[in-house]
């Protein structure tokens, strides 16, 4: 099996905000397993998105922790990497001409997605992977029986449905969509294609030979008018720049070392910061304890305030008890008009259907409570006075903490004044680097989308070839309408003897 050809998956790259995920593919099967919910399903829908799915249902730790997703794959040999952002299915498609470890020298060629589609001035992205592909680029009739029927472009998903299978379709009429006219129609005409019996596949690849022949004129002269400017620029050749951007990575390398180097002596030669370091390490480790002191006292200052208000409610309620007993306890002899039926009722008979708790119990019980209300009072004065005390420590440490920060930075500018000139001019070098590279890296894009023209190039060269090849052996196989003719007579010929 030669696997140069054809669509082959390398690399699908998951770029989150915290960290990247990367799954690599191998020449040959490779097979994914694992429990249930680890993320198996979840590959091949990233898969089939990233090759023109429409959609995509996203797990919840895919959709709260990747920001986009890169497909690196060999169409013919060649690299590529397909990047969408799956939060937008109709987004524009950005693909490098490129493996995943150039796509920073690289500009990307924008392709439309199969939401939006394309038109004559916007490639899809399923127009893209069938030239790649090398496959003919026809338009189906949704009625292949009527000459006036309406036309619709093949896509590669409308392949790539018969390679990319579920497992619960297989063996199924969903997966022909049998039953479904239109659709059922559409693949028949799809496995036509496939086999080459389509009845209209000499006139599309004619047609096709001639758009790709058009194409490669455009691309040709777009190369040569870049070349031109290119070459009048006096602009480097690629090996130039490949190597401009190492040398500039090696001395950045070296200007880094001499910096942190110089910052080292900046603080190095100071035994009084080091010393003034100490101590503020102290101060804040102090202040960390002081403020956990502090939140701990207003944490038991709430916590008994309310506790302290449960008990004086309880108070009030036993005293309020000792006042009833009072009163409820004695020989009534009045009258008052029920409040639910309006009846007239005794007072005294009513008293007699309640049950009064004895008053030494209610006292016992006041006195208890009286008692543990004092003691939490008590606690609170106290928590009070642990809270004034830390917010008096504290007061004193960040004043410390501020004298000291004030004494060290007085302490490094005398300290490093004698780096700063130093100091300065490498920052100014590191910067130069940086804004050399950064240009440099842009004109190795332009020297690499250059490329790319004479890539694509190369590849509608070669698709023109193998088309040209397969549209004379379909002439060469196709009977011409003198033998159709001659094979009618015959039979019609047979029939008329049969019937006499």
């Amino acid at each position: 099996m030669d696997l140069s050809q054809g669509l082959l998956l390398k690399n699908l790259i998951l770029h989150g905000h915290r960290k990247d995920y990367r799954l690599p593919f191998h020449p040959g099967i490779n097979i994914i397993y694992g429990d249930a919910d680890t993320g198996k399903s979840s590959i091949l829908r990233l898969v089939y998105y990233l090759l023109g799915g429409k959609q995509i249902k996203l797990d919840e730790e895919i959709a709260s922790s990747v920001k986009y997703v890169i497909l690196e794959v060999s169409i013919n040999g060649s690299p590529y990497c397909i990047s969408r952002d799956i939060f937008n299915a109709s987004r524009d498609i950005d693909v490098y001409f490129c493996e995943y470890s150039e796509i920073s020298n690289s500009f990307p060629e924008k392709y439309k997605s199969s939401v939006t589609k394309g038109d004559d001035e916007n490639t899809s992205l399923s127009d893209f992977l069938l030239e790649a592909l090398e496959f003919p680029n026809i338009r189906l009739k949704q009625a292949p029986t009527k000459d006036s029927s309406e036309t619709a472009r093949l896509s590669f998903l409308d392949l790539f449905k018969f390679i990319y299978l579920d497992q619960d379709d297989v063996g199924s009429t969903h997966m022909l969509n049998i039953g479904n006219p239109v659709l059922e129609t559409k693949n028949r005409e799809v496995f036509k294609y496939i086999f080459s019996v389509l009845d209209s596949n000499i006139s599309e690849l004619e047609v096709d030979i001639s758009r790709k022949t058009q194409e490669k004129t455009q691309l040709t002269n777009r190369y040569t008018v870049v070349t031109s400017f290119l070459s009048q620029t006096d602009f480097k050749s690629p090996e130039y720049l490949n190597e401009e951007i190492i040398n500039i990575d090696n001395i950045k390398i070296e200007v880094q070392s001499r910096l942190s180097d110089l910052n080292g002596r900046m603080t190095g030669d100071s035994e009084l910061y080091e010393g003034l370091k100490d101590a503020l390490n102290t101060i804040n480790l102090n202040i960390e304890n002081q403020e956990e002191a502090k939140n701990t006292a207003l944490r038991n200052i709430e916590r008994f305030t309310r506790l302290l208000n449960d008990y004086q409610n309880d108070i009030d309620k036993i005293k309020a008890s000792l006042s009833s007993k009072e009163v409820i306890g004695r020989e009534v002899q009045e009258q008052t008009n029920c409040p639910i039926c309006e009846t007239l009722i005794d007072i005294g008979d009513v008293s007699e259907k309640f049950d009064i708790p004895s008053e030494t119990r209610l006292k016992g019980e006041l006195t208890s409570i009286s008692r543990r209300s004092k003691d939490l009072k008590q606690l609170i004065s106290d928590n009070r006075s642990d809270l004034d005390v830390a917010n008096s420590y504290l007061t004193e440490l960040y004043a410390e903490k501020n004298k000291a920060r004030k004494i060290i930075d007085e302490e490094l500018e005398s300290a490093i004044s004698p780096y700063l000139a130093e100091r300065d001019a490498i920052i100014k070098e590191l910067a130069q680097l940086d804004e050399r590279r950064k240009k440099t890296v842009h004109s190795l894009r332009v020297r690499s989308k250059q490329g790319g023209i004479a890539e694509q190039i190369g590849r509608l060269e070669s698709t023109i070839e193998k088309l040209k090849l397969k549209l004379d052996d379909l002439k060469k196989n196709s009977p011409s309408l003198e033998d159709v003719i001659a094979d009618l007579g015959t039979d019609i010929n047979k029939f008329i003897q049969h019937v006499n």
